[in-house]
């Protein structure tokens, strides 16, 4: 993924030679730079002078493409020995920001590609089940797609058409037709299509039935992290030409009535996968100077069952291949999976595989299998809890029940730094802590910002990290989310110093800050406080300009739905309904002075084009609440600014389904209620302005109770107090 991202950006010394990707070195002199500037960034290429000084060509590889995976160079080689290795090698290294990696265009570069890989798979199912079709992205580099009732209803239609022509075929009586209808029935016309026009046939290795090389049975036995660092023995032709083995073909080529059912599901989630390769290869295409032309993202895919044995089947056949694991095939199991080292199964690394190996005596999955559960369960007693023999026996067979979680966007978010040796942070040194915590801070909230304009979300919930020098493993603590990126940092040392005590004597190796527990907010194209900026623009063709923005904005006011974007407009009916009460019952309110608009934005800073556009009684509440003066003797006031006018959408909105609002409901509109008990996914809609003066006013609530007697009783003031539902009398 990462070379693909630097070969789209510079084809012309890149493009089908050896490249790698660095990291920058921490020990060199450390130097910004953009993802745009390749030539600064490509470091290493042959016949030219080293582009950086000698330290800082001296970067951990992070990538390493497959022309030079074949000369034996590794992920996590260092620069110097990759160029021994491979001579022809150009190195480039990532962009740096904030004194670490800037990941910014290969997080864009993979949103991209699997956006397409996703459109390509539903674009070319049956339009009925395509919204049935479940996407988990699982890393930067890496997605689930669970096409299981997409690829059985393709299989029932395959299954249809051959009965069909099975059926005409006993019905002639010409033995010729009968001849020709009995061979139709290999391949059906949409049959032949999987095959053929999707090219699951064409590329789709068969694992279990395959004629396995040398090659292919050592990088079988390759442990994870051999695989994660890169192996020649996983290289095989990048353009995936290269012929299917005669096993593979063989089974491809089978009469259509000796397929089951599920071998038949298989090729319809293998023709999918094929034709969503091709379609992301033909997309993601690169042109050098000299005519010379390219694709720049390559996919390998795995078809199976479940994701334990699809993620096993995508990495046995690299680059741009794909590979489909049958369990129900004979020995497949055996042959393929038995023989892999137990780290090599998701959750059976690390600790616990060794654990495991030395508890069970084990060192392969096949070794596993050999044990029964009653076996497994001695070294591992099962509880409500604790369900790991059930786990290891059903993964030992193939059996995964883990499903497909359709989530494309992360959890959380995350910006770290690891400081080795003699970089390690001393905790009592204030100004490296304040340092750091602002750079990772800093890259926090920037992706916070773009996170928030594209998936419409916050967090609710910051954290650090904090790896300690004298500990095995990282502490962490959390807090709720400042209301302002401006106290992220103030924040980060504060929970760092709950970790890492400047006396303690121990050093700080890793140092992350993250945000999760999202929820969702409104576009703030659409929210209050965008209602009262400048309405955006935008040029049609004879070059005038068009307040399209504002008008979206109107229209999403008349729709009645329970969120803030759309609160002013869900309290409007109501209020005008009050406002009549108000003047016709009682007299207590007298109308809004006519007052020129222009007084009335210089003092707020509304836009007198999106004041003019507002309803009436809007622009009331907006006239009294600048200075416009209640009728004497009225027993209310109305409180100023947007808080007012808020509060009273709120107020007024939750009112409106008891029916009209009467002089005792009017007073129940400004009753006081519990600051603590304001609803936070609805406080984390608000404008982060607005977020702000309610957490300061819930502040200010807190300190005032503390402050009265157990007997007082008095008044809360600010938006806050309106946000809790109103107590019945």
């Amino acid at each position: 993924m990462y070379v693909g991202c630097e070969r789209e950006l510079n084809p012309n010394a890149l493009l089908h030679v050896p490249v790698a990707v660095s990291q920058y070195n921490p020990y060199g002199k450390l130097q910004e730079t953009s993802s745009e500037e390749v030539d600064k960034r490509l470091i290493v290429r042959p016949g030219r002078p080293v582009n950086v000084s000698g330290d800082d060509i001296n970067g951990s590889l992070i990538a390493v493409s497959y022309e030079a995976r074949a000369e034996g160079v590794k992920r996590n080689d260092r620069g110097r020995d990759a160029v021994k290795k491979c001579p022809q090698l150009r190195i480039v290294q990532v962009p740096v920001k904030h004194g670490k990696a800037d990941l910014t265009m290969y997080r864009d570069a993979s949103y991209r590609v699997l956006n397409k890989l996703v459109a390509s798979v539903k674009e070319n199912a049956p339009s009925s089940q395509a919204g049935k079709i479940l996407v988990e992205k699982a890393s930067i580099d890496e997605i689930y797609i669970d096409v299981t009732l997409v690829a059985h209803e393709m299989a029932q239609r395959v299954m249809m058409e051959e009965r069909k022509d099975v059926v005409e075929s006993e019905q002639s009586d010409d033995s010729d037709q009968k001849e020709a209808a009995a061979s139709s029935a290999k391949y059906t016309s949409y049959w032949q299509d999987i095959l053929h026009n999707l090219g699951a046939a064409r590329c789709t290795t068969v694992g279990g039935v395959e004629e396995i090389s040398a090659n292919a049975l050592a990088a079988n036995s390759l442990s994870k992290d051999e695989i994660r660092r890169g192996s020649q023995f996983q290289v095989l032709d990048s353009s995936g030409e290269t012929p299917l083995d005669s096993g593979s073909r063989t089974w491809w080529q089978r009469n259509l009535g000796d397929w089951s059912d599920l071998e038949i599901a298989l090729a319809c989630g293998a023709a999918l996968a094929a034709r969503a390769r091709s379609d992301v290869a033909s997309q993601f295409t690169t042109k050098t100077k000299d005519g010379r032309e390219g694709t720049t993202f390559t996919l390998s895919a795995g078809i199976s069952t479940n994701k334990t044995l699809a993620k096993l089947a995508s990495g046995m056949k690299k680059p741009n291949r794909q590979t489909l694991i049958n369990p129900e095939e004979g020995d497949t199991l055996q042959k393929l999976f038995h023989p892999l080292p137990i780290g090599r199964i998701k959750g059976l690394g690390g600790k616990f595989g060794i654990e495991l190996s030395e508890k069970l005596g084990v060192a392969t999955v096949g070794d596993v299998a050999k044990l029964s559960l009653g076996d497994i369960e001695r070294c591992y007693p099962p509880s409500p809890d604790n369900e790991t023999a059930q786990f290891l026996f059903n993964i030992s067979r193939g059996i995964c029940t883990e499903e497909v979680n359709d989530r494309t966007i992360c959890k959380s978010i995350g910006c770290g730094k690891t400081f080795r040796n003699h970089l390690a942070l001393d905790p009592s040194n204030e100004d490296d802590i304040k340092k750091w915590t602002g750079e990772l801070c800093g890259e926090l909230t920037e992706r916070l910002a773009v996170d928030r304009k594209e998936n419409l979300r916050t967090p609710k919930l910051f954290g650090v990290s904090v790896h300690m020098s004298d500990k095995k493993r990282s502490a962490s603590k959390s807090t709720p989310t400042p209301n302002s990126f401006e106290r992220y940092s103030e924040t980060a040392i504060k929970l760092i110093r709950r970790i890492a005590k400047p006396s303690s004597g121990s050093k700080i190796e890793g140092l992350t800050v993250f945000v999760s527990s999202f929820v969702e907010v409104a576009d703030e194209a659409n929210s209050i406080m965008a209602a009262f900026g400048k309405a955006p623009t935008r040029k049609v063709s004879d070059g005038t300009a068009v307040q399209s923005s504002w008008d979206k904005i109107r229209a999403r006011a008349t729709e009645k739905k329970p969120s803030l974007k759309n609160m002013w407009s869900q309290g409007t009916e109501n209020m005008n309904k009050s406002n009549e009460e108000r003047t016709d019952k009682s007299g207590d309110c007298e109308e809004a002075k006519e007052g020129s608009v222009d007084e009335i934005v210089s003092s707020s800073g509304i836009d007198p084009e999106v004041f003019s556009q507002l309803p009436p009684s809007i622009q009331a509440e907006i006239r009294m609440s600048h200075g416009n003066a209640l009728k004497a003797g009225s027993s209310e006031k109305r409180r100023s600014g947007i808080n007012g006018w808020l509060t009273q959408k709120q107020s007024a909105s939750s009112e409106a389904s008891r029916g009209d609002v009467d002089k005792a409901s009017q007073k129940r509109l400004f009753a006081p209620s519990n600051p603590n008990d304001i609803d936070q996914d609805f406080l984390a809609e608000l404008p982060d302005e607005i977020r702000a003066s309610v957490m300061k006013d819930v502040a200010a609530h807190n300190r005032s109770l503390q402050r009265q007697s157990s007997g007082s009783s008095k008044r809360k003031k600010g938006i806050d107090s309106f946000f809790a539902p109103s107590k019945k009398k």
